[in-house]
């Protein structure tokens, strides 16, 4: 197979461009608006270097991975789509939900592939709770909290910062946490949020907590710090016949508790960050294929923004808002 880069920083150099190499995947061209980043993924991966995606889009090729920040997004991929292109799209489909929302439809016209990078549902800790979530029976509560930098790695720098170009820490990281509750518990109801900001320099959200109703009727809680001295990470599922429960995030412990029983399971992962990518790649390509079914598709992402975008607007007018009122 063949494939355009557009994006050489961070996530396509630690992941995408390594992982499309050992899948044997050929990378015809790379895409950067700094030159020397692209001449020097061109060194390392082969290919040709461009500045312009329009350029590289020229190519041929048998899809497109896009690992540019999120108001880039739908400029690109809406591009790649008329180009006839399938998109591999770096979470979140814009930096903001109007974006998303005329992303989605652009793709479901031109009936090209627009998957996102939502790569938790390629983690094993998320795919063993998600294949054992029914036998908890009716959901209660779900949750995830962590403080300090996602993984302990990235913090708010750069482009990350700022709100027009990222969308914010909840639509730019913690979204893969709104997708993973909603992959457990179902669609969300309503949310009610407080943001806050106190980074110098920074004007998106560096905490968030965010109290949420799934359409079952459970409930559930949502919160990030980005300010914490120290990282500290958890998430998990209560129901009505026992819980999974997390001590950390990618990596960690994994425990189950059924009534009656007390722990039942426990089990500890590590290495789950960068083989969830490399399974997430693998899987894109077998599902162009036509070897598989994708597990996590573009409405996903839109939901997810959609959650992320009421909770914004639940912080700025202080009270519960539903889905519905940003749903379009």
């Amino acid at each position: 197979m063949k494939a355009v880069v557009i994006g050489c920083g961070g996530v396509a150099n630690w992941a995408h461009l390594p992982n499309l190499k050992k899948l044997g995947v050929d990378v015809v061209g790379l895409c950067d608006i700094v030159e020397q980043r692209a001449e020097d993924a061109a060194k390392k991966y082969g290919g040709s270097p461009f500045q312009d995606y329009r350029d590289a889009l020229k190519l041929e090729a048998d899809f497109v991975v896009i690992a540019t920040p999120p108001d880039t997004h739908y400029e690109i991929a809406r591009y790649a789509l008329e180009q006839g292109k399938d998109v591999f799209l770096e979470k979140p489909l814009a930096a903001d939900l109007k974006s998303a929302q005329n992303l989605y439809r652009a793709a479901t016209e031109s009936g090209r592939k627009l998957v996102p990078g939502l790569c938790l549902r390629f983690n094993p800790m998320f795919t063993y709770a998600a294949s054992r979530v029914k036998e908890l029976g009716r959901l209660h509560y779900a949750y995830s909290f962590a403080l300090g930098n996602a993984a302990g790695l990235l913090g708010p720098s750069g482009w990350v910062r700022e709100k027009r170009r990222s969308g914010g820490m909840m639509t730019e990281n913690v979204i893969h946490m709104i997708d993973a509750l909603r992959w457990f518990a179902g669609e969300y109801l309503s949310v009610s949020a407080a943001y806050s900001t106190f980074t110098p320099g920074s004007d998106i959200e560096d905490n968030v907590s965010a109290s949420v109703r799934f359409e079952s009727g459970a409930i559930g809680n949502i919160s990030k710090s980005w300010t914490s001295a120290r990282s500290l990470e958890g998430w998990g599922i209560v129901g009505e016949n026992g819980s999974i429960t997390v001590e950390g995030y990618v990596d960690g412990s994994l425990r189950v508790d059924i009534k009656g029983y007390g722990v039942t399971e426990t089990h500890s992962y590590q290495g789950g960050g960068q083989q969830m990518y490399l399974d997430e790649m693998l899987a894109f390509t077998r599902f162009l294929k036509g070897e598989i079914k994708y597990p996590v598709t573009a409405l996903d992402a839109l939901r997810a923004q959609e959650l992320s975008e009421a909770a914004r607007l639940s912080s700025e007018l202080r009270r519960e808002v539903r889905i519905d009122e940003v749903r379009s």
